[in-house]
Parts: C-alpha cells; structure tokens; sequence
C-alpha cells in the first residue's frame, strides 16, 4: 500500500510537470484590468517596436519586457516581432545607443510583470498564460502560441 502511494505521488507529480511543460510554451499579452484598449498583434509590435508610446487616452504607455534568457520572451518576440528574444534585445539596445530609444522597456521576472501590470493602469507586459490566468488585476488580451 505504501509503494502504491508513493506510485500515485509520483505519477501526480508527473502529470503536474507535464501540465506546467505544456502551458508554459503559451504566452499571455497583458494590461491592466481597467485597461479598455483592444489591441492588435501589429499594435503590440507597434509598442514594443518604440512607434506607439502613447494610449488613446494620451497616457505614456509603461512597457515591461522579461529577461533575455526566458522561453516566453522568445515566444512572445517571435509571434509578435518576428525575430528572437535576443535579437528584440539587441534592437533595443541599439536605440539606446543611437538615442533614438523614445520609451524604454523595464525588464523584470516573470511575477513582478505580472505584479506591476495589475498595479498599473498604463502598463503592458508579457508573462507565461499559467501565471495571467484568474490573476486579479489584470486583462489578457492575447494569447501566443510557441512558433516552430
């Protein structure tokens, strides 16, 4: 009986690895929940890109990116800017550099996006959907798949 218990802890566990595996492929694009802008792939591109830095309502836009070394920032450079996370990164840089650079971008972890997203109405951010998902606070307005 022990070892059937430690078999179905095991097997659990598992399937809870598996699970986290799977959705943490997915992406979710986030703003803050009393955020009313429904945006497009190209109007996120265009934000993160540094040609759109303003709302609607003329509020700056407060841009959060993840580390370079995160699978989401990846996916979500990618799906939404059609190059690699590092190379989204060295573009930033370059702006930077060149100053250029219009609204720079906070790179933070993962919860803290989520976390300065729900806390700020002019916010917007990217984070793994398992961590967006019944988050109070804040609105999912996209949701991207790993590109292969």
């Amino acid at each position: 009986m022990k070892n059937m218990k430690i078999g179905l802890k095991g097997l659990l566990a598992g399937f809870l690895f598996v699970a986290c595996t799977v959705q943490a492929a997915d992406v979710a694009v986030i703003v803050n929940r009393s955020n009313p802008e429904v945006l497009s792939i190209e109007n996120i591109k265009n934000i993160y890109s540094d040609r759109l830095i303003t709302w609607r309502s003329g509020q700056k836009i407060e841009i959060y990116n993840l580390p370079n070394n995160q699978e989401a920032r990846d996916v979500f450079a990618r799906n939404v800017l059609g190059m690699s996370g590092q190379a989204s990164a060295t573009a930033e840089s370059q702006r930077k550099i060149n100053n250029t650079l219009k609204n720079p971008s906070k790179t933070k972890r993962e919860r803290l996006v989520a976390l300065f997203v729900a806390k700020n109405r002019n916010a917007i951010g990217y984070v793994p959907v398992y961590l967006a998902e019944g988050k109070k606070g804040i609105r999912i307005i996209k949701v991207l798949k790993e590109v292969k």
